[in-house]
């Protein structure tokens, strides 16, 4: 912890397979046809009055139910956004981007709910207050790393 792009998927199910069987056939046929291709990973997704408020309290209930995702999020229309910028911007190559907005859905501390659910996992770099831990650039920075320097996406709709 924090997770970035670069730590190999840790596949449980079908759907986490053919995630990584897609990302592996992206970033073949961009060596192998010099393709651009982006391969966007999402958190959990909803709209701020429907499904993110429902997973918070879902959360909030059991924290347990949310330890796989780490408790992170993103709205629909951040989401959009994302693969709009996918599918826009100037980019040349094969790119593996987590999108997620800066903190999670949780109201302690990520470095408490990480010492509970994933006491084992290694530390790189401190978690500061609510903050999802993906890729930290600083300790009081979220820098969500891919996300911001090949798409220069920052998630706008983030809830409090």
């Amino acid at each position: 912890m924090p997770v970035d792009e670069e730590i190999p998927l840790q596949v449980e199910d079908p759907y986490g397979l053919s995630t990584q069987a897609d990302e592996l056939t992206a970033a073949m046929m961009s060596r192998r046809h010099g393709m651009t291709t982006v391969a966007l990973r999402f958190p959990r997704l909803g709209g701020p009055r429907d499904k993110l408020r429902h997973a918070a309290r879902e959360w909030a209930a059991d924290r347990a139910a949310g330890a796989r995702e780490l408790w992170s999020y993103l709205d629909v229309r951040d989401a959009a956004r994302a693969a709009w910028l996918a599918v826009t911007r100037p980019v040349e190559g094969h790119h593996v981007v987590t999108v997620a907005a800066p903190n999670t859905l949780m109201s302690e501390p990520t470095e408490k709910l990480l010492a509970v659910f994933h006491p084992d996992s290694e530390r790189r770099a401190p978690v500061s207050d609510r903050a999802v831990p993906v890729d930290l650039g600083a300790a009081e920075r979220v820098d969500l790393g891919a996300a911001e320097r090949v798409l220069g996406f920052t998630a706008r709709h983030v809830l409090p």
